[in-house]
């Protein structure tokens, strides 16, 4: 009876978040038994909330706030933050220097050159 209840109860929970619940918990024989589960892990890793590091699998900083807040959401919050740094444009090629000053900058240079041969040549 108590089996039966606990599938009654996973099945309202999105699959996702449930197996972010049981790779927290380090749970892999329920994981490697459930095909939907399965499934989900791919999705997962695509989105960074997981990461496999020596056979065994891991939450990253992403997937614990989408323990906590939920899968849906924190995709949801992901994609749009993608979506916000794709839509900023980016400048291309190579800055240009604006030589629009250059001939003040010669004449500064010059005075000043001969300030200090004036001023060498007096003494």
């Amino acid at each position: 009876m108590e089996v039966a209840q606990s599938s009654l109860c996973t099945q309202n929970i999105d699959p996702k978040d449930r197996l972010l619940k049981l790779i927290e918990q380090g749970d892999a024989a329920i994981i490697l038994s459930e095909e939907n589960l399965q499934n989900c892990i791919s999705e997962l890793l695509k989105f960074e909330l997981i990461v496999i590091k020596n056979d065994h699998i891991y939450l990253t900083e992403i997937g614990k706030t989408a323990l906590i807040v939920g899968v849906e959401k924190a995709l949801t919050d992901l994609k749009s933050k993608k979506a916000t740094v794709l839509a900023i444009p980016v400048e291309a090629g190579p800055k240009k220097i604006n030589t629009s000053n250059v001939p003040y900058y010669i004449l500064l240079i010059l005075g000043i050159l001969l300030m200090l041969l004036i001023q060498f040549f007096w003494q």
